[in-house]
């Protein structure tokens, strides 16, 4: 009998895993939920005889939410509540205190499921996650979703100290949850995930994955560039400019004398030789947009203007993003109608209702205190 979690649950434990904070889930060959628990008193007993095992170490302690007798190891007890588990049919869905028991088909494509090292617990892949999540008629969290499973970051509010920035607050310093974490490597890829949703025909979902896989890119390294990517590059019937499909971490070749790849553009758009730059406040110089504290470091400013320079000497053009123009719609808007006119693209104008769509769009996608999926 195994266990398998699913949704927030088996996405929590990936961003845990991809920084290093439990053991990274391993592939395994099931591609079925035949084994699931048939009942509520059964799932019990398989997690009881894990903990009194000792084959994951009950960290965390017994959850609030759940009787003592429903412990779950202390990787799974640190997720969103309600956990959420799978079965394979729905005469196993029992209700549980601070468990969410959902019904998966039985039979999943190949790389469906992962495992839990040493234990019979088995989770999501990412793949199977973008599926099963955002599914509602919002389309941007899936969107954002993807854009992190295909990145280099997670949510900066699960990086351990000293991994993400820190934020002055009310109560003491705290990580913000904009920062992201940089560094860890993508959990799947544009590609992998078209294959699995081309394998997962009929499965709840897939519409709406589809959909928004159309706007989800390889390679972003935090959540600014993606909401950066995003802003500008949606249709307008979305909130967007309709600007195009850039390259995200795109290299550049800065000519003789210049070692091939010493200069990595947030967004490129080779053909029209036009790239895009997110400069965030504290990184580079400028005043936090929470605390108002002023941040500088002269060396990190000298760099970016000399960063810029090669950029605009090797025959490139450069629009810059800063913080501020983040939360200014009318600056943000001129940054976009600039990168515009060097795409050699007009920017629709549909009177006010376009306006404050991309307004909106702006305003959810900067929030730094926005919590995402």
């Amino acid at each position: 009998m195994a266990i398998y979690l699913g949704g927030r649950t088996a996405l929590d434990i990936w961003r845990r895993a991809s920084l290093g904070l439990c053991a990274m889930p391993i592939s395994c060959t099931c591609t079925s939920l035949v084994d699931s628990a048939a009942s509520s008193r059964e799932l019990v007993a398989a997690v009881q005889s894990l903990l009194l095992a000792g084959a994951i170490p009950d960290e965390g302690g017994c959850h609030r939410d759940l009787e003592p007798r429903t412990q779950l190891p202390g990787v799974v007890q640190r997720c969103a509540r309600p956990f959420e588990l799978l079965v394979d049919h729905k005469n196993k869905s029992h209700r549980m205190r601070g468990a969410k028991v959902r019904v998966c088909r039985s039979t999943l494509p190949s790389g469906s499921l992962f495992r839990i090292p040493n234990t019979d617990v088995r989770l999501a892949s990412p793949e199977l996650i973008f599926l099963q999540l955002g599914n509602g008629r919002a389309l941007l969290p899936k969107i954002e979703l993807g854009m992190e499973l295909c990145g280099s970051y997670v949510r900066g509010d699960l990086a351990p100290q000293g991994q993400t920035e820190l934020e002055h607050g009310e109560r003491g310093r705290v990580p913000r949850l904009d920062a992201g974490c940089e560094g860890r490597p993508s959990l799947t890829n544009v590609a992998r995930l078209h294959e699995f949703l081309n394998e997962s025909k009929g499965m709840h979902g897939i519409v709406a994955s589809r959909r928004a896989l159309r706007w989800v890119l390889d390679g972003a390294r935090s959540p600014r560039e993606s909401a950066l990517h995003l802003a500008l590059d949606l249709p307008s019937k979305l909130g967007g400019y309709g600007m195009g499909t850039p390259l995200l971490n795109h290299p550049l070749d800065l000519g003789a004398g210049m070692r091939a790849g010493s200069c990595i553009a947030d967004l490129a758009y080779p053909k029209e030789r036009v790239v895009v730059e997110y400069d965030g406040f504290a990184p580079h110089g400028g005043r936090r947009l929470e605390s108002g504290e002023v941040v500088f470091d002269a060396d990190k400013v000298l760099d970016d203007k000399d960063r810029w320079s090669r950029i605009q000497a090797a025959g490139w053009k450069l629009v810059v993003f800063c913080g501020r123009d983040t939360t200014s719609f009318p600056r943000f808007d001129t940054k976009a109608r600039q990168l515009a006119s060097y795409l050699g693209k007009a920017v629709l104008d549909g009177g006010a209702e376009t306006t404050q769509a991309r307004d909106r769009l702006r305003r959810w996608l900067f929030n730094p205190h926005r919590h995402q999926l």
